[in-house]
């Protein structure tokens, strides 16, 4: 967690991020709030954001700006003073945007989470999370979970929404390949994924083609040879084979060598389609 917060370099060395974070009492997550609202402008937002998360006060609402909005609660005031004294925020400084919830995603970056149906989420660790309400938006730092025996899966208890465009820079490619079952056809799928979060997908585009022609290789061979060539010319064939093998040196064919003409056939296609139309072009 201490790299993830860049606390830490990849040596185990403190970093000049982790050194300011040691200046306060706090939870590692909530030290680096601390450190990164003030350079985005948001330094009094930060403290009254750390003092609600620390202070143990259950907030009344799912999402941390709306808390915010309300009249804090004694503990979590009494927080945010003795955090401004140590932050000593600026009232110079102006605020870039959405520099708050900038703020929280540096000290929540596993966090980050999408939306999936009305009360789930998934987060950028891969696991799943209830809502302990239904929410806006789809996606959001899960600020505050909590395990409950009683219910299967972690509740969140408290969110900050974000914008995926933040994630701009950690984002990676990932490129799969996918059976089309309706349009018969090899697609490739394009996502970002934050982590293990996919953040945008691109279906439908054309795949490479050596992966395209193993894949559809496969799906072919499951459908049968038939699918492809009338079944009474190949039986025809293998007839032939017996016969020619019965009285000379010819090899015996067998269905495994028809399913491996087709597999050769795959070569360059993509889609059912693509491969009747190469069969139906082999001389009789």
């Amino acid at each position: 967690l201490l790299r993830d917060l860049h606390a830490l370099d990849s040596g185990g060395k403190l970093t000049p991020t982790g050194r300011r974070m040691s200046r306060y009492p706090l939870h590692p997550r909530l030290a680096r709030v601390l450190v990164r609202a003030p350079e985005l402008g948001a330094a009094e937002e930060g403290c009254r954001a750390v003092a609600l998360l620390s202070s143990g006060v259950r907030a009344r609402s799912m999402n941390l700006l709306d808390e915010l909005d309300a009249a804090p609660e004694p503990p979590a005031a009494q927080a945010a003073e003795h955090l401004r004294r140590m932050v000593r925020p600026s009232r110079k400084n102006t605020a870039a945007p959405n520099a708050l919830e900038r703020a929280l995603l540096a000290g929540f970056p596993d966090r980050v989470a999408r939306k999936r149906g009305e009360k789930q989420i998934l987060l950028a660790t891969g696991q799943s999370a209830e809502l302990i309400a239904e929410g806006n938006g789809e996606f959001w730092i899960a600020l505050d979970i909590e395990d409950r025996p009683e219910r299967a899966l972690p509740v969140v208890r408290l969110v900050s929404p974000i914008e995926p465009d933040w994630l701009v820079d950690e984002l990676e490619e990932r490129v799969t390949l996918e059976w089309d079952r309706t349009a018969e056809r090899v697609d490739a799928v394009s996502a970002l994924l934050y982590r293990q979060l996919v953040v945008d997908e691109t279906r439908g585009a054309r795949p490479d083609a050596r992966r395209a022609s193993e894949l559809l290789a496969a799906k072919a061979v499951e459908a049968g040879v038939a699918r492809f060539v009338e079944r009474e010319v190949v039986d025809r064939l293998i007839a032939r084979s017996a016969f020619a093998a019965a009285h000379g040196a010819v090899r015996r064919l067998t269905e495994a060598d028809a399913e491996e003409c087709l597999r050769a056939l795959c070569a360059g296609c993509r889609s059912f389609a693509e491969l009747k139309g190469a069969a139906a072009a082999l001389p009789a």
